[in-house]
């Protein structure tokens, strides 16, 4: 962009630590804070009762259940002085009979759980700094506004050096998304410890725009400039690996118009996957799910890899009111809010930069 930055197929990766979902943002450093949600992480409460603490056992004692949902709030009952809570995988709950002999029992852990019943870690809030988080990329966070959006919802600013135009295997300096990490932020401060980006839709769009008019079967030069950008991502997260980045969360590219090539969006869903595997590994969904948003260590670094097509769905055809692109490629402000929101509920559930 500058108007050349079009963005749409190609491929890298991105990240995340491997936490259960936050509760209420704190604040960053330089006065920066995080939005803030509330679901994970309550403790529910009751009547104080007088009886000895208990953990699982009978009369004056607590029990926790995890299940599938938002944080559980602990409730009473008389008699047995038995707390109950449930909430998203192993959430918390502490509560007091309010008859005789009550008891107490507490789970320390808040957020979302994996789905297999136990308690999952805690979001420890305040770990990452705003400028420790640096942000990568092409049009899509530059034109396209979703890198400052990210920030908006975020509430924090970060560390930026995308730009309009930048591919991931082709052009150079601050058009090549691997010299934005390795030759300007890393010697800026090295200390970063979150990346988001997304990348690789120029690499077709811009240096193999043929491939937009070019069916999917049967080509092998277009297979073959997807193929490179992939491995020029796998090469690029593993250096970020190298260079301490924690958390790489990255988000690739919706069905764009159809008026921009008529196989663009065929070459898109072939590269879909790929990326998909190089930030995941094998946590990346089956074929044929709906969507591939996943989180791996795919290339040696906690990853998130966010799917956008599912909330494009219905608005990428020109001339309705539902439309959310500027110029078929680029989403307007609408479009630019979908992503940001989705990358921002992955951070919250991976406690990334929370």
């Amino acid at each position: 962009m500058r108007l050349r930055a079009f963005v749409a197929v190609g491929v890298l990766a991105g990240g995340a630590v491997s936490m259960t979902a936050c509760g209420s943002a704190s604040t960053t450093a330089g006065g920066s804070t995080p939005g803030s949600s509330s679901s994970g992480g309550s403790s529910g409460g009751a009547s104080p009762g007088n009886g000895s603490s208990g953990v699982s056992s009978s009369s004056g004692s607590g029990e926790t259940s995890s299940s599938s949902g938002s944080a559980g709030t602990g409730t009473s009952s008389s008699g047995g002085g038995s707390a109950t809570s449930s909430g998203s995988g192993g959430g918390s709950g502490a509560g007091a009979g309010n008859d005789g002999g009550a008891g107490s029992s507490e789970s320390s852990s808040s957020g979302s759980g994996e789905g297999d019943g136990s308690a999952p870690l805690a979001c420890v809030k305040g770990q990452v700094k705003a400028s420790e988080v640096v942000m990568l990329g092409d049009s899509y966070m530059d034109i396209g506004h979703v890198g400052p959006t990210i920030q908006m919802v975020a509430g924090a600013t970060y560390r930026t050096y995308y730009l309009a135009g930048a591919a991931l295997n082709y052009e150079s300096g601050q058009l090549n998304i691997p010299y934005q990490f390795d030759s300007m932020a890393v010697p800026a401060n090295p200390d970063i410890k979150v990346v988001i980006t997304d990348g690789g839709g120029n690499d077709i769009l811009i240096n193999n725009s043929q491939c937009l008019s070019t069916p999917l079967m049967g080509d092998t030069s277009c297979h073959n400039a997807i193929m490179g950008s992939v491995m020029r991502a796998k090469q690029l997260l593993s250096d970020m690996a190298g260079k301490g980045v924690q958390s790489v969360l990255y988000y690739f590219y919706p069905h764009i118009s159809p008026s921009v090539g008529a196989d663009a969006n065929d070459w898109l869903d072939y590269a879909y996957p790929l990326a998909a595997q190089v930030c995941c590994g094998t946590a990346v969904p089956a074929a044929g799910s709906s969507e591939l948003t996943c989180h791996g260590k795919g290339s040696g670094v906690d990853c998130v890899f966010v799917d956008t097509r599912p909330e494009f769905v219905g608005h990428n055809m020109s001339g309705t009111s539902a439309y959310w692109f500027q110029d078929g490629i680029h989403p307007t402000q609408p479009g630019a809010d979908a992503i940001a929101q989705k990358v921002w509920a992955q951070m919250h559930k991976y406690c990334i930069a929370q």
